[in-house]
Parts: C-alpha cells; structure tokens; sequence
C-alpha cells in the first residue's frame, strides 16, 4: 500500500535538510538518514544520550545506532510536556512537567525512572529567540534533570543564558581540543607506520 507525504510535512523535511547543508556544505546530495548516521557518531556505549523530536528516517537512524550501542535514550518531547509557549523577539517563555506514562510503555518509564523527578512544573524563560531554541531548551531541560540538577538551578541556568562575550571561550576550547586531537592523530598514525 503506497502512502503520500503530506506537502507540509515534505516542505518540513526540507527545510531541515537545507538548515543542516547552510552550516555543513559538505553533506550536500545526502540523504537525512545519511546525515542522522554521521550525527549518530557521536554516541557512545553504555552514555545515556537525549534526543530532540526527529524525521522519522533520521530517528531510525539515531535509534538503530543506540540500540547498536546498548544506549539508554531519553526522548526530551516524549517525557517532558510544553504548555503556555510564549514567543517574543527576545526569546520564550513557557513551563514544562516531566510527563507520567501510562503502564506499558516500559522503554519510557525505565527513562522516567532514571530522570530526576520534578517535584513541580519548570517556569522557563529563554532569552533566545525562536521556536527551534525552545525545543532545544526542553533538551537541556531532559539533559539536566537525568543529571540530577535541581530544578530551581535549571530554570536559573536556561534564564541566565551566557552572555556574548563567552562565546570566545568556547570557540577556544573548542580550538585547543582540535589541535589536541590533531596531534594525538599525528602520533597515533606514526606509532602504526612503525610498526
């Protein structure tokens, strides 16, 4: 039986797609499930990992790699529920409760049980702008929580954001790492030439 995609959904699907090719070139003419395998990478095995709401091809993709990997999954819009989403130039505000899952659903409730329970709804102010980085703040969110961060720290922490000017810290740790790691390859690629 053939199925239609819905033009919405298509136009969905494409918009992501090219959202991912505007910041990596690179992966123009692939696939999304191609591009869910190289972000898939970065699981490790046995490291609990959250994922975002996903294309359903890209999340089989995620999902064939993390059972691979005997990973523990913790879907952020499965177990965590949104309400009261407002939008601003200046970023959203919203709260969000963990969900409670229904008996039967035992790959959820395992997640559940390993998440810090909020004792109450999380009132979050994001300062930044857009639907996306709401999403993105419901994955910090579900991240923290299986950390066992307080929730009084959460709604501080995603409030405060990081100011400008830290952005530069970050791109030079990511800088230091990058010549780490090329060095170490250096040196590993050298230890395999000798012998």
């Amino acid at each position: 039986m053939a199925t239609r995609t819905p033009p919405g959904e298509v136009a969905a699907n494409e918009a992501a797609r090219n959202e991912i090719l505007h910041r990596r070139p690179e992966l123009k003419g692939k696939s999304l499930e191609a591009i869910a395998g190289e972000k898939a990478g970065i699981l490790k095995r046995g490291v609990p990992a959250v994922f975002a709401a996903q294309r359903p091809e890209a999340q089989q993709t995620l999902d064939r790699r993390a059972s691979e990997l005997v990973v523990e999954v913790i879907r952020a819009q499965e177990v965590w529920r949104v309400e009261d989403m407002n939008y601003s130039p200046r970023g959203s505000s919203f709260t969000v409760a963990q969900e409670f899952l229904p008996v039967g659903n035992s790959q959820l409730q395992a997640t559940q049980a390993c998440t810090q329970t909020a004792a109450r709804p999380l009132h979050i102010q994001c300062p930044l702008a857009g639907e996306h980085q709401a999403g993105n703040a419901v994955v910090a969110i579900a991240a923290l929580a299986r950390l066992g961060v307080p929730d009084s720290a959460i709604e501080r922490g995603i409030a405060a954001g990081a100011p400008k000017w830290m952005e530069w810290y970050a791109a030079f740790g990511l800088t230091v790492t990058l010549v780490w790691l090329y060095i170490e390859i250096l040196r590993l690629l050298a230890k395999m030439r000798r012998n």
